[in-house]
């Protein structure tokens, strides 16, 4: 009852002078009975990029923020359990935080311990005068010599209302 089923494929491809492609897309189903979410068939991973283990990963599509990795390290009970101070937070409800639709996202390579990334979500209009999950950024910093790091990140998201109508019927 907590998680979904999926379905998903994943791959990559070397490229030239040690850099790869790589793509992920994931569906969301209803193992029993074979349906979709009524939010869709790909809330989940849908994402496609380059990378090196030289200079790290630029992907692009809907992905896990910075933010969601920087709990997933400082997380002893795990981010994905009720008694996760992630969902405590109420951010496992919110999928800005845990997943971005249309994100450019950077993930540097380890650098002896230390690793950065960068993201940066535009919104999706669906309906006139409203937004799906607003603007997205994140930053994060990681330091993993080992079985134990520290991570910190900051994000930033604002979320667009549809516009409303006065007495008189104007915007």
């Amino acid at each position: 009852q907590h998680s979904g089923s999926r379905f998903g494929v994943r791959g990559s491809e070397d490229l030239a002078g040690g850099t790869y492609a790589m793509y992920q897309i994931e569906f969301d189903i209803t193992a029993d009975t074979g349906a979709t979410s009524a939010a869709g068939m790909t809330q989940r991973l849908t994402f496609v990029g380059l990378g090196s283990k030289a200079w790290g990963e630029l992907t692009l599509g809907r992905q896990y923020t910075h933010t969601f990795h920087t709990f997933a390290v400082g997380s002893a009970s795990g981010y994905g359990t009720f008694t996760s101070a992630y969902n405590a937070m109420g951010a496992q409800g919110t999928n800005i935080l845990t997943r971005a639709s249309n994100s450019l996202k950077y993930s540097s390579p380890n650098m002896g311990g230390f690793s950065v990334g960068a993201l940066w979500a535009p919104g999706e209009d669906t309906t006139a005068g409203s937004s799906s999950n607003g603007d997205y950024m994140d930053v994060a910093v990681r330091f993993t010599p080992g079985p134990f790091g520290v991570s910190a990140s900051w994000a930033r998201g604002t979320v667009e209302a549809p516009l409303g109508r006065d007495a008189n019927n104007r915007l």
